[in-house]
């Protein structure tokens, strides 16, 4: 993961410092000072000393102010004194009487930033104890009518905005109480997030519109052999292998795309699914290594062949045996025999020679083991060959069409998959012009198509058509379609076959492939 899980965080209790209070206290000192300025002879100098001395000692507080102290008693140091200052202020400046009486309440007014009920309603009757001494010391004659209804006044109005501030303060430390539940549920759904990703095996990146990594567990690390830390990095720098990703990535055709990549000799499954609401997250990339499920693909498929092969073997042997006697009889008539039947022998042992040769070949070929190595080769190119060497002169023409310009595949394997499919199709459908060959893009990879007008499939072998020695010929073994289904699974291609009105087609296809040309056709 990106972040660390273990990592040790602060309570959310955690002491936070108070700045915006003193700062909210500065402003008041500053504004009695230009008051105090703005009426110079009104008031004795000793004021304004006074309000000097409160501005300094809110400048020499601000470090105090700025250090994580709990709340009440950071409020507390800072606004009791303030009401100390007040007081001298009134009781110089005319008592009950005093225009900074109004000072008062705006200190209760600073109480709310502690969000605790009992501290406003607390630091109001402080305040009102600070102004009826500070009022009562200031007169100058003994308290009338007016006077005790001036100090109720203000008192109650003290008291009124501390009543105030105590609700607000109640409002506010529900909210933050709130507030400190659901980070604390979101914490513990970020250490629940982190310890899943770390637990698993498969590997997860998470990619924003830019295709940048955002967060990643250590599974993906290690099986993609990475550095520590890749949060930021753009996915082709990671995954310079992967262009059939980093291509649907850009374009997008659905909301999930797989493929396969070789990593460090292991092959791994990459699976990209969009994110639907978020643009920092808009992919997942999961990253699983299958190197052991093509291994024991590859053991299953050389365990059923060499099954296979112990029966191809006596049926070979079956299969050898006539052509041999047939050779040797007319090896005993060629020499007693005339120009014109010397000839009919000849044309009799030879096609009984590529009879055996296609026996031969077709056994090797499914015998052979099967290892991909893919490249770019043109497409058209290699269609081409295949037609030409399934057709020298022409005579069946068949017609090709190939819709791309390069493919990223084993060259070898998928001519023995054309060459097998179009030997199939012409020895179904031998008039010309029946037998069509179709290449062409399909999703993200490429869709072969080997069309014949052969009449359909045997029913007696349809539901086994794939599998050795499936045949209704009786001059074949039946591995030519085995041989293309066993291919194309090393390769990772699908292939089925599709009955039509006229005959049969044969169609392979692949999920993958480097990029998309133009269209080219022959």
């Amino acid at each position: 993961m990106s972040s660390n899980p273990g990592e040790k965080r602060e309570p959310i209790e955690a002491l936070q410092p108070q700045p915006g209070l003193l700062r909210a206290r500065l402003l008041i000192g500053v504004a009695v000072m230009l008051a105090l300025f703005y009426l110079p002879s009104t008031y004795p100098k000793i004021v304004l000393g006074m309000v000097l001395l409160w501005t300094v000692s809110l400048l020499v507080q601000w470090p105090l102010g700025r250090q994580p102290l709990r709340p009440l008693t950071n409020a507390a140091m800072q606004l009791i004194p303030d009401c100390l200052f007040a007081a001298g202020i009134v009781l110089l400046t005319g008592g009950i009487y005093s225009p900074f009486a109004l000072l008062f309440g705006l200190i209760v007014l600073g109480s709310v930033t502690v969000s605790l009920p009992l501290f406003s309603i607390s630091l109001s009757i402080v305040a009102c104890s600070a102004y009826l001494v500070s009022g009562y010391l200031g007169m100058t004659a003994p308290l009338n009518m007016q006077d005790t209804l001036q100090l109720l006044l203000q008192t109650s109005a003290i008291m009124l905005v501390g009543g105030v501030m105590g609700a607000l303060a109640a409002r506010q430390k529900h909210l933050q109480q709130s507030t400190r539940a659901v980070q604390v549920r979101h914490r513990s759904l970020q250490k629940l997030y982190a310890h899943v990703l770390d637990g698993m095996r498969e590997g997860i990146l998470i990619l924003d519109e830019q295709m940048r990594v955002r967060d990643f567990n250590s599974a993906a690390l290690e099986l993609l052999q990475l550095p520590h830390n890749i949060e930021g990095v753009r996915l082709y720098e990671v995954l310079e292998e992967s262009n059939s990703l980093q291509g649907y990535l850009r374009k997008p055709l659905g909301t999930v795309f797989q493929c396969e990549s070789q990593s460090g000799g292991h092959v791994l499954l990459l699976r990209a699914t969009r994110m639907q609401g978020d643009t920092d997250a808009t992919w997942m990339v999961t990253v699983v290594d299958i190197s052991h499920v093509r291994d024991l693909e590859r053991l299953l498929a050389e365990q059923e062949k060499m099954a296979a092969l112990g029966q191809m073997a006596s049926m070979l042997a079956h299969e050898i045996r006539n052509p041999l006697q047939t050779m040797a009889q007319a090896h005993e008539l060629i020499q007693q025999a005339d120009e014109a039947r010397r000839n009919e022998i000849a044309g009799i042992v030879q096609d009984e020679l590529q009879r055996l040769n296609r026996l031969v070949s077709d056994m090797l070929n499914y015998a052979r083991p099967m290892q991909p190595h893919p490249q770019l080769h043109a497409a058209a190119e290699i269609v081409s060959l295949a037609v030409h060497q399934a057709d020298p002169e022409g005579k069946h023409q068949v017609a090709w069409h190939a819709g791309l310009e390069e493919m990223y595949i084993d060259a070898d394997h998928f001519r023995l998959v054309l060459d097998n499919l179009l030997s199939n199709a012409l020895r179904a459908s031998p008039e010309k012009g029946s037998v069509r060959v179709e290449l062409e893009p399909w999703e993200q990879g490429w869709r072969l198509q080997v069309s014949d007008h052969g009449g359909g499939i045997d029913p007696a072998i349809r539901q086994r058509l794939f599998e050795p020695f499936a045949t209704a010929r009786s001059d074949g073994l039946g591995l030519g379609l085995a041989t293309v289904w066993h291919v194309c699974r090393v390769n990772n291609w699908q292939v089925e076959a599709r009955e039509l009105p006229e005959g049969t087609c044969f169609e392979v296809r692949s999920e993958v492939n480097e990029r998309h040309g133009e269209d080219s056709a022959g």
